[in-house]
């Protein structure tokens, strides 16, 4: 009798721990690069965004970096987001992180990366990459 409530009582909560636990697995919007003083140091504009994919890989679009492009492994541990960066470098970057609701924040030494959680779907933001990416190349050719 008391194994089948001990058993009622994992499953509730197991169910409980993922219908509120955070994810950071989605769409973001970037809004801020700044100082620990507040301070920007980038400028974003609306076409800069991040997708964190459940199987473990990211892609981020950052126009006003020169038209940085980045992806790579993503891993999270104890508040922390380790970025392995394929390209543009092959580099592994480890981030304090924080979530709270539709916000995410990455700290790495001084500088804070904002973001919002979008409500788009992956399929968009993967057409978005298609058009950002042969817009570069046809840059690139004139």
């Amino acid at each position: 009798m008391m194994r089948k409530h001990f058993l009622l009582l994992t499953f509730i909560l197991g169910i409980f721990s993922n219908l509120f636990a955070q994810n950071i697995t989605g769409i973001w919007q970037f809004n801020s690069i700044t100082n620990i003083q507040g301070d920007t140091l980038v400028e974003i504009t609306e076409d800069d965004f991040m997708v964190v994919k459940s199987d473990g890989t990211f892609h981020y679009e950052l126009t006003a970096k020169n038209d940085l492009i980045a992806e790579g492994t993503w891993e999270e541990s104890n508040n922390e987001i380790c970025y392995n960066y394929l390209s543009p470098t092959d580099t592994l970057r480890c981030y304090s992180s924080q979530l709270i609701g539709y916000t995410l924040i990455l700290k790495e030494g001084n500088t804070n990366f904002s973001f919002t959680k979008q409500e788009s779907s992956l399929t968009e933001v993967e057409e978005k990459n298609t058009e950002s990416r042969l817009w570069n190349v046809f840059r690139g050719i004139v």
